[in-house]
Order: C-alpha cells, then sequence, then structure tokens
C-alpha cells in the first residue's frame, strides 16, 4: 500500500520503520490537445512514482496538481502559479519530510518548466538548508530512444498517458480519448524555432489546442507501458546511486548526514 494518503497514521509508523524513501509526483492542469486530459503530465509523474515504488517500498506522496503552465495558461481550464511559488512549496515538503527522517526524497515530473522550478529547490535545498532531494524526469531516459525510432514527443507523451492510466486503474477513459482524433499538424511560430536552434531560451505561448500535445497515429499503449516502466526502474536504481552518495558525505564528515 505505498499511497500514503490511503493509510493510518499507525501504518505510517509502522513503515517509516523498513523505509527512508519517498516519492512526490509533480505535474501540471493544462491543456494537451484534444485526445488528452488536462491531468496528463500529473498522471505519468503518478504512475512511475507508483511502479517505483513496488521495486523499493517507498512512499507515494500526494501529487502536487498545480505547476508554471506558461505555454498553455491561455488555454480555459489550465491553471498556472509562479515558478518561484511552487519551488517554495517543494522545498517546504522535502523538509517537513527530511525532519520526519526521509533520506531518499525524489521529486518526478515530466512538465518541461518545471525543471526551472525542481532544479532550483534540489540545489537550493542543499545549499542553504543541508537538505538532500533529487528531482527526476522520467522522459530523460527513455526520449532518446523514441527519437532514434522516429517517433516524437507528441507520440512518446501519449502513449504513456494511456499506459499510466492502466497503471492507475482509470484505463476505462481511454476509449473515450482516442475517440478524439484530430487533424495531425504541426503550427510553426515564425522566429520561435529559430532562437531555440541558435541556442536562446524566451517566453512564449500557444494560440491553438494542437500545439500541445497534437495527435499522433500508431499511439502504443502496450509499447508505452514498456517504456514508463524503463522510467521506472531507473527511478529505482536511483534509491542505490543516492544511498552511495550518502554513504560518500557521511566519509567526509557532513555531520547531517550521520
Amino acid at each position: 500500500m505505498p499511497y500514503i494518503s490511503e493509510l493510518t497514521v499507525d501504518e505510517v509508523y509502522d513503515i517509516l520503520k523498513k523505509t527512508d524513501t519517498a516519492y512526490i509526483p509533480v505535474g501540471s492542469t493544462e491543456g494537451h490537445g484534444y485526445h488528452l486530459p488536462m491531468g496528463t503530465d500529473t498522471y505519468i509523474a503518478e504512475a512511475v512514482s507508483l511502479l517505483a515504488s513496488e521495486k523499493t517500498g517507498g512512499l507515494v506522496y500526494p501529487s502536487i496538481h498545480y505547476s508554471f503552465a506558461g505555454a498553455t495558461s491561455a488555454f480555459r481550464g489550465t491553471i498556472t502559479i509562479p515558478l518561484r511559488l511552487l519551488s517554495e512549496l517543494v522545498k517546504e515538503i522535502v523538509k517537513c519530510l527530511w525532519g520526519q527522517g526521509f533520506r531518499k526524497i525524489f521529486l518526478i515530473s515530466i512538465h518541461g518548466p518545471n525543471e526551472l522550478a525542481l532544479k532550483t529547490a534540489v540545489r537550493e535545498l542543499y545549499e542553504y538548508d543541508e537538505v538532500l532531494a533529487v528531482y527526476f524526469n522520467p522522459y530523460t531516459v527513455i526520449r532518446e530512444e523514441v527519437l532514434k525510432e522516429g517517433f516524437d514527443e507528441a507520440w512518446l507523451e501519449a502513449s504513456i498517458l494511456y499506459a499510466a492510466l492502466k497503471v492507475l486503474g482509470k484505463d476505462h477513459l481511454t476509449e473515450k480519448y482516442l475517440k478524439k482524433v484530430s487533424e495531425e499538424k504541426i503550427i510553426h511560430v515564425p522566429g520561435l524555432s529559430e532562437i531555440t536552434r541558435k541556442g536562446g531560451y524566451t517566453g512564449f505561448r500557444y494560440t491553438d489546442f494542437t500545439q500541445h500535445m497534437p495527435w499522433r497515429q500508431n499511439i502504443n499503449s502496450e509499447r508505452g507501458l514498456k517504456l514508463l516502466k524503463e522510467a521506472a526502474n531507473t527511478l529505482a536504481e536511483l534509491s542505490i546511486s543516492l544511498e552511495k552518495y550518502i554513504n560518500y558525505l557521511k566519509e567526509k564528515g557532513f555531520k547531517y548526514y550521520v
């Protein structure tokens, strides 16, 4: 029973005798084309966390559903909050868990803008609070494989989302989403891709639902599940890597890891 929200307080105390690992899925509530739900990023992060927890025995905390939406903030239903606010919220959550004895704390997110907030959070936690946490983006270990095969991130996200719904017991929703086939198009914004290609970075906003995420042919939930499990296995392995790092810090005399 890895979801801490489903445990009674005495059960939490018993489990904490066996694990010091916590997973915090960080998602978003934003438009994802016609064929994906508003909670796509949240569902994927939660599914990866759940699969990893089954291997490590770690606890999965309730997902954070709100973040900086940025490009999708023009779509109704989308919720966006400042990056700094998300970063501060995450830091307070992690510090709370650290104070209770958790030492392997993972922040899981595929939402692009969250990288800015979560990387800032883990660096500042270590620098100013002497607290260790790890940010993990599942796409970092599966994106390259998919791109080499000729698929793009729109295909990846749809395939993994439908797999995630199955893992979370929400696969009854898939049929509805798959009926929402839309035109398979790419909308180019003059100048934006050139800025990125030349090493620049700037703000931008979508003007059409299909810009995030567009429909793709041959969406494959079975392949998506394999990719999802691959990412989850890597997340589980990070616990071992983190343990090695913590032992190193102890050997070097970092008193707060003793």
